[in-house]
């Protein structure tokens, strides 16, 4: 969560110098209300306080039900989202964002996991607490489970790719232990208009 806010902050504050109108937003499962845009160099606090809200708790992440709130937004800008994409159909979710895309906008599909969670590499049992609402899980350490665990992440990032593609979308991936500024200038160098790009 704090790796993906520092992302989008960071690209706020270059899009702000350079005299762009910035809003954000973070989701759930509820439709998405963006704030007020914010546009000039000492507007950064206002642009990006929506993405520092608390999560509700028990709340999962629904990216279609939460893009049915974006019903205005500007043509020809560009749109980033940051999610794990930990969803039932990350496809599906993507789809959702297809009436941005037609406006020709240019979108940033930013893929984030901690490295916790593309590896499960445990030496002792452990107790796994969820984070939008399941119950705890008690694991104990398995090679055939990490395997199926790691090839399961794998396919994930996969479906994300592809889907982020036929979106039209670059796509990028992160594990949370990069420089978040490395990651902003990966970003930022490839809105260039060019879509459809893997990193």
């Amino acid at each position: 969560l704090e790796f993906g806010r520092a992302l989008l902050a960071g690209i706020a504050f270059l899009a702000l110098r350079l005299g762009d109108r910035v809003t954000s937003a973070s989701y759930d499962e509820a439709a998405v209300t963006f704030a007020r845009e914010s546009r000039g160099a000492r507007s950064l606090e206002a642009a990006v306080t929506p993405l520092f809200d608390d999560p509700v708790p028990g709340r999962k992440t629904d990216l279609a039900r939460a893009a049915s709130g974006i019903t205005r937004v500007e043509p020809s800008g560009l749109v980033v989202l940051v999610s794990d994409f930990i969803e039932d159909s990350p496809a599906k979710a993507l789809s959702a964002l297809r009436p941005i895309a037609l406006r020709q906008n240019e979108i940033h599909v930013v893929h984030v996991l901690d490295p916790a969670e593309t590896r499960l590499s445990l030496d002792v049992p452990a107790r796994i607490e969820g984070l939008e609402g399941e119950p705890p899980l008690d694991v104990t350490p398995d090679p055939a489970l990490a395997e199926a665990y790691r090839e399961a992440i794998d396919g994930l990032r996969v479906d994300v790719r592809r889907a982020a593609h036929a979106l039209g979308a670059a796509h990028h991936f992160f594990e949370t232990s990069v420089d978040a500024v490395a990651a902003v200038a990966e970003i930022v160098g490839g809105t260039t208009g060019r879509r459809g790009e893997a990193s």
